[in-house]
């Protein structure tokens, strides 16, 4: 975990990319965090001076890892240290320093951080379980990491990788996912019965019927999503309350209405929209220039000097060029937040590809004919080169691209 220092873009002082980050241990018995309890909410007015619900969120029980000791309020270091933070849980990675991985070194795979000092040397492979630091250049070799790779050099011909799915919540998700297509099947059974004339039962003995007869499958759905609650510290959530008190043996019975089910499906899509954020853990890539190469991350991806030649980019974030002189030439930059750059293509016009979701934005300082803007489905070239550009997609649905004359 690093401190990043403050970059002002637009002052004129020469800024050292290549010492953006400076790289912070911790001692053992030393404080890493502090818990600030969270306070509930309350009810609000609008304009008319209608009561306003307040809104309820889903608090994280604090969890600690490798390294680490919840003291009171305090989060403590047990070892001396990296500290990290993935997913919000806290802990102190053990760091493996080399000076070269080569063929003398051999491929390098370990649990911690990785810290090489020089360069990784064709057709190596660096894999770790957090995060990865390079302080020269890379050639024709994979890199992998759970957390953070920073490659202060060049990158050729190379596998850049980071980011982790968790895999015990996709596990759950599915989980999940499976009892609300249950749950609606059930909700949709009972109303077409409800409906019926010849229906004389209450809802809960309909539920109990068609649970018995035709979605047998929930009741161990249902223990199931609580004994995992149980065994994250999780047990007083409100899906967890709602299906003990009405969702397992006898219990049924205190179904009242179909809004009861109503109110599972909806804390069911709750949970299920919580963990779709809390699922991939976001780490980012730091390059200072790349060219052939392949490189993927969860979080961002930070051109931090040269550019990027003729290589695939894909953020779940942003991509992010920090130079205004920063080249993007050929290639596909593809980010599900938005793009910055600051030179793209060329005056020959070497075609590059720009994608984000609908909702992004990209921006470059400069932007050469033959570049292509993709917003979702929908795609644009630019005809004519401009200087400070920014594309988007408006409300009817089209691409509308901002610029100066060169």
């Amino acid at each position: 975990m690093g401190e990043k220092k403050i970059v002002d873009e637009s002052s004129k002082d020469k800024i050292d990319y290549k010492n953006l980050y400076s790289i912070s241990n911790i001692e053992e018995g030393q404080i890493l965090a502090e818990i600030v309890p969270g306070e509930t909410g309350q009810d609000g007015k609008n304009v008319l001076g209608e009561i306003l619900k307040r809104k309820t969120i889903k608090s994280r029980p604090i969890k600690v890892g490798e390294g680490c000791k919840i003291e009171g309020n305090n989060i403590i270091a047990t070892k001396t240290g990296r500290p990290s933070s993935k997913n919000g849980i806290l802990s102190v990675n053990n760091i493996y320093k080399i000076q070269d991985v080569d063929m003398k070194s051999g491929n390098i795979n370990f649990i911690g951080d990785v810290q090489i000092s020089g360069n990784v040397t064709e057709n190596m492979k660096v894999k770790c379980g957090n995060s990865i630091i390079v302080e020269k250049n890379v050639d024709a070799s994979t890199i992998i990491a759970g957390g953070e790779i920073n490659i202060r050099g060049n990158a050729i011909n190379s596998t850049i990788l980071t980011g982790q799915i968790d895999m015990e919540k996709k596990m759950y998700l599915e989980q999940i996912n499976e009892y609300k297509d249950n749950i609606v099947k059930l909700i949709n059974a009972v109303e077409k019965l409800n409906e019926s004339s010849n229906n004389s039962k209450k809802i809960s003995e309909l539920v109990k019927i068609l649970i018995e007869n035709r979605y047998k499958s929930i009741p161990k759905l249902s223990l199931g999503i609580i004994t995992h609650n149980i065994c994250k510290d999780n047990e007083k959530s409100q899906l967890v309350d709602f299906i003990r008190s009405k969702m397992m043996g006898l219990n049924i019975t205190k179904i009242n209405s179909l809004d009861d089910l109503n109110i599972l499906k909806e804390l069911i899509e709750n949970e299920i929209d919580f963990l779709e954020d809390d699922m991939i853990i976001p780490a980012d890539i730091y390059i200072g220039y790349c060219q052939d190469c392949m490189v993927k991350s969860t979080g961002s991806i930070i051109i931090t000097r040269k550019g990027q030649y003729v290589s695939n980019l894909t953020a779940l974030k942003d991509i992010i060029f920090l130079r205004d002189d920063a080249v993007a030439r050929g290639g596909v930059l593809s980010a599900r937040g938005n793009i910055k750059l600051g030179i793209v293509g060329s005056p020959a016009g070497v075609t590059t590809k720009l994608e984000v979701l609908p909702e992004g934005v990209i921006t470059a300082n400069i932007a050469y004919n033959s570049t292509i803007f993709c917003f979702g489905k929908r795609s644009k070239t630019l005809d004519v080169s401009g200087r400070k550009v920014k594309a988007y997609l408006n409300k009817e649905g089209e691409i509308i691209i901002e610029k100066f004359a060169l």
